[in-house]
């Protein structure tokens, strides 16, 4: 097998089951409602009811789907894709995408030259790991980890106890009962000009590309920065910030201590997000939330009046 590249055959014998269409070159696995760079995914359904998104989705080749789902298809479905059929669509996936991290070259990435650029200043007690590239006039903390694969542009400053390209967290319930922690084997690039504070984690991509935090951005001490997450330029995340996966900050955005952005939430240009908010929805451009759930200023200041004078009649 080589890197990137397997035909359904071989991704089927080894998780031990039937294929069926055309035996197609699959390079990378993913989400059937995610959007890839690669020409040609498998995916897998648990439910009709995400068909529509696979069908939707043009790098999606090839399915894992339970017998039921499969004899519901229509032909319009059935001409569309591949598949792998399973009583367990969704554990095999993951037990495939792990099969191919641990014992076969499909997700080895060595299109990266690591390299430590001129004018930075690393403590001794920091690990780097392989093909990692740091840029010019880079300053590194006491006992931060720099995980394989990670990129770290010009003139940035990480500091202590920090971990760039963690793993992410993405669990999964097996038939079994157990749970399990997919193995992430995505990237993480951080811009230039980028300040990252002390016991920061910003964690890797979950299947492929980066996590991204762009340029002149500012993370305060104890923020979490979830898999497949985007941050664009300019933004502040202060301290105990949370991003959930796949979220996205676009750029001038500032996020008030404590604040929550949970999964898919999209905080637009120039957003604010309040202390200990959560924001489960997204952020129109130059928007003010507070609250959990988080609402916009407007109404959250109307909110508070609404229930101060229901108090204050029944203390009367």
């Amino acid at each position: 097998m080589q890197k990137r590249e397997a035909s359904l055959a071989e991704l089927a014998n080894i998780i031990a089951r039937r294929f069926y269409g055309n035996d197609v070159c699959i390079n990378g696995l993913g989400l059937c409602n995610r959007k890839s760079k690669h020409k040609a995914i498998l995916s897998y359904l648990t439910s009709l009811d995400y068909a529509r998104f696979a069908f939707e989705n043009i790098p999606v080749q090839a399915l894992i789907v339970s017998s039921e789902i499969f004899e519901a298809l229509n032909q319009k479905y059935l001409n569309r894709f591949s598949y792998i059929i399973s009583e367990e669509p969704e554990e095999d996936f993951y037990r495939l995408h792990e099969l191919l991290f641990k014992r076969t070259s499909f997700y080895e990435n060595d299109d990266i030259r690591p390299v430590i650029k001129q004018g930075c200043k690393i403590h001794p007690t920091v690990i780097i790991e392989d093909n990692v590239v740091i840029g010019e006039r880079v300053e590194i903390g006491a006992y931060t980890v720099i995980s394989k694969g990670s990129i770290i542009g010009n003139d940035c400053h990480i500091g202590r106890l920090s971990v760039i390209g963690s793993q992410g967290f993405q669990a999964i319930r097996c038939k079994n009962g157990r749970m399990h922690n997919v193995t992430h084997v995505g990237g993480c690039r951080i811009g230039d000009n980028v300040w990252v504070g002390d016991n920061v984690t910003i964690c890797n991509a979950l299947f492929e590309g980066e996590v991204v935090i762009g340029d002149n951005s500012l993370i305060d001490n104890h923020t979490q920065v979830a898999h497949n997450c985007y941050i664009g330029d300019n933004n502040v995340l202060t301290a105990g910030v949370i991003l959930l996966g796949s979220s996205i900050l676009k750029n001038n955005c500032w996020l008030a201590p404590g604040a929550m952005v949970m999964n898919r939430v999209t905080i637009e240009n120039n957003g604010f997000v309040g202390v200990n908010s959560v924001a489960n929805k997204d952020v129109k451009q130059g928007k003010t939330v507070f609250g959990n759930p988080a609402i916009e200023l407007e109404e959250f200041v109307k909110t508070k009046y609404a229930i101060n004078k229901i108090i204050n009649n029944k203390q009367k």
